[in-house]
């Protein structure tokens, strides 16, 4: 077999190759654009955890802010918001040492579900009393409505 004929038959083996690559990768790429917002909002969680776990602080601060922006303008679960802003009350914690932001954030996931725990890996002594102090300063619930029954 001569070059050009090695040439020839790798191009026709090529065609078909590089159209299915092609759309595989539009498939691909259709798949990320088609995730509701709730599942950007969790990818999102996810890569500032992975940030914070490389003390990326930064960026995972950034990440945070655009998936708390996302949350807000969408009707996300309440357990989700309530990460994200323990999550960035983690993370002001170890870049600016301010409690009263750190427990701010905790206040607002909270807020979004009082049932909510922080992860248990990501906390330590100095943060769990920010969170219990969170807690104490969250209002009491609404009274359950009562339901009226007619006899």
């Amino acid at each position: 077999m001569t070059r050009i004929d090695t040439a020839t038959s790798l191009a026709r083996i090529a065609r078909p190759l590089s159209g299915l690559i092609l759309l595989v990768l539009l498939g691909l790429g259709n798949q990320a654009m088609a995730q509701t917002p709730e599942e950007q909002v969790r990818h999102m969680l996810d890569q500032a955890y992975t940030a914070y776990d490389n003390l990326e602080l930064e960026a995972a601060e950034q990440t945070l802010v655009q998936a708390l922006a996302l949350s807000s303008a969408y009707a996300i679960e309440p357990r989700l918001q309530a990460d994200l802003n323990f999550l960035m009350g983690i993370v002001s914690d170890g870049l600016y040492g301010d409690p009263a932001i750190t427990a701010g954030h905790f206040l607002s996931g909270l807020e979004a579900d009082r049932n909510a725990q922080l992860n248990p890996y990501y906390t330590n002594p100095n943060l769990d009393s920010l969170f219990a102090q969170a807690l104490a300063s969250l209002p009491a619930p609404p009274p359950p409505t009562p339901i009226l029954s007619h006899l």
